[in-house]
């Protein structure tokens, strides 16, 4: 029991033991034998809560003088750790970065020297790669993919990637004339993809790392992917799709409505509770199948071909990392080769043996944790089935993978110096990026036709001919539950009205212009109820009478 609860005890057993004691008196000299036992067992029991309650509380005042000597040691140890860092800082930061700098220099120089030239469809990309030609004179060729449509990568914030429908806006040559792009994408899902409407105009005061939107994000060509032409054809009822909102980014929703007159469809937003009726080019349908197929073929590549050296460039877009629990060869520490090692002089001045585990005891890890590269969105059973298809070989391990995607270096066909003809580099776009053009202005997107769950829109009897009888219940379950909502917001409006009603003139009018408009809106929610309703008398009448 804690120190409050013994206090209560003690003051529960006093209070009986006081009127124990006046029964007592009262019933004069003889007394009640049952009553003398009481009061002495309960005089017994309040004597040991007291010596109990008192052990405690020397108890807590030791335990906390504990606490405190062991934090003001936490504090030493902490201080005299904080002093080690800066004196090693302070020896060792001028003579260490010029050194570490030519060896950091060195190793990537000879990183360049083993790195190979990717095959296949980016063969035309090798020949840019040769230093005798000029910057100025690949751009010029590469000229032709501005504006093309493609799909490009976007590495989200928490670290995990995605392709997405995008149009090349610039070309950039980068070091040894690697060709980066410049892409805004066709579709933003997120605020960081949204184009700059300013900056394609030409308008925008700010910079690329300080504009809030996109002003075109660096991917290089051999990432770039066909580009996707949307399939509206099958857009049907409880169709999942991408659905611009009014803030100009894309989400997810489902289809609730065809309008095939007016060539729309009513969506239904997965994160809010709205709905919105959108014209053709605001909707990008989704298929979730086609990304998961193509995740599963990569990996069952990897499973196959784990020992060659040549891997689709698809597997960098796996996004899911699992720390796994495998033991690794890579010794602790071994990429410090190309830093200043900072972290392991300070495990080394807190006593750390290399070689061995962590830990006060050194039984802790002794290698490295590897990191396991898994396929998106498949299951643990498949996970599972993968590994028992691969075997002894660990298909997931990331530095196997690192290891295995050092492209194979080939003789450059290019021996004389001059560059691809323009034929090579229109090929490389037909087929690499499917050739589609398309127009920037397009990108920026202003939704103008959503009518979204608060809109005093009411519903006509024509429109309801087309209309399937689920779509009916939906429709008019909708309209019942704003109906309830309107007269509930309404009914807030009057009680604010009435408390400002004597306080604030101001105040009370603008009350009154939103309860007229809430009573103009209920109105219109009760005719298109009535309507529903009659629509479906109607409809019942007649199929009783085909029957009939």
């Amino acid at each position: 029991m804690d120190e409050k609860a013994l206090e209560e005890s003690l003051e529960l057993y006093k209070s009986q033991l006081s009127h124990v004691e006046q029964s007592l008196l009262a019933a004069g000299s003889e007394g009640n034998a049952d009553l003398l036992q009481l009061r002495n067992d309960l005089k017994e029991l309040v004597s040991l809560t007291e010596e109990g309650l008192l052990s405690l509380k020397k108890s807590n005042i030791l335990k906390s003088l504990e606490e405190q000597n062991q934090n003001q040691s936490h504090d030493d140890e902490y201080a005299a750790f904080q002093a080690a860092i800066e004196e090693e800082n302070d020896s060792s930061a001028v003579k260490d970065r010029k050194e570490n700098e030519s060896e950091e220099y060195a190793a990537f120089q000879a990183a360049l020297d083993d790195s190979d030239l990717k095959t296949g469809d980016d063969s035309v990309l090798q020949d840019y790669s040769k230093p005798s030609i000029s910057t100025d004179s690949i751009k010029k060729e590469l000229s032709e993919i501005v504006g093309t449509l493609c799909r490009a990568p976007y590495v989200h914030e928490w670290g995990s990637s995605s392709y997405h429908n995008a149009m090349v806006t610039d070309i950039e040559i980068g070091d040894g004339n690697e060709v980066i792009v410049s892409v805004l994408f066709c579709n933003p899902t997120h605020e960081g993809m949204l184009p700059c409407e300013y900056h394609i105009e030409g308008k925008c005061k700010f910079s690329d790392d300080q504009c809030r939107f996109s002003h075109g994000q660096s991917v290089k060509l051999e990432d770039l992917r066909e580009y996707t032409e949307p399939n509206y054809s099958s857009l049907k009822m409880e169709s999942p799709c991408l659905a611009l909102f009014t803030d100009g980014l894309w989400y997810r929703a489902v289809i609730v409505d065809v309008l095939e007159k007016d060539h729309q469809f009513t969506v239904s937003y997965d994160n809010y509770d709205e709905t919105a009726t959108l014209d053709l080019k605001d909707i990008l349908p989704l298929h979730s199948t086609d990304s998961d197929s193509s995740d599963e073929e990569l990996v069952e590549e990897d499973i196959v071909n784990d020992d060659s050296g040549d891997d689709s460039s698809e597997e960098d877009m796996l996004p899911r990392y699992l720390m796994g629990s495998n033991q690794t060869n890579e010794a602790l520490g071994v990429w410090e080769e190309h830093t200043r090692g900072i972290g392991s002089k300070l495990m080394a001045k807190m006593g750390y043996i290399v070689g061995q585990g962590l830990g006060k005891r050194s039984q802790g890890r002794a290698e490295p944790v590897p990191i396991h590269l898994i396929p998106q969105g498949k299951s643990l059973d498949k996970i599972m089935e993968l590994k028992e298809r691969a075997g002894d070989v660990d298909v997931f391990n990331v530095s196997k993978k690192v290891g295995r995607k050092k492209p194979i270096k080939k003789p450059n066909s290019l021996n004389n110096g001059s560059a691809k003809s323009s034929e090579d580099v229109f090929q490389f776009i037909n087929k690499k990026l499917g050739g589609k053009k398309g127009n920037i202005k397009e990108l920026i997107h202003h939704p103008t036709s959503h009518k979204t769950k608060n809109a005093p829109v009411r519903i006509l009897e024509k429109e309801l001919s087309s209309r399937s009888d689920r779509n009916l219940n939906v429709q008019l379950l909708k309209t019942e539950e704003e109906i309830r909502a309107t007269e509930k917001e309404l009914s807030r409006l009057n009680e604010a009205m009435k408390r400002h009603e004597k306080k604030d003139a101001g105040m009370v009018k603008q009350y009154g212009a939103k309860i007229a408009k809430a009573e103009h809106y209920l109105k219109e929610l009760k005719t298109s109820e009535k309507t529903i309703q009659n629509h479906k008398t109607k409809r019942g009448n007649h199929k009783k009478l085909t029957i009939f």
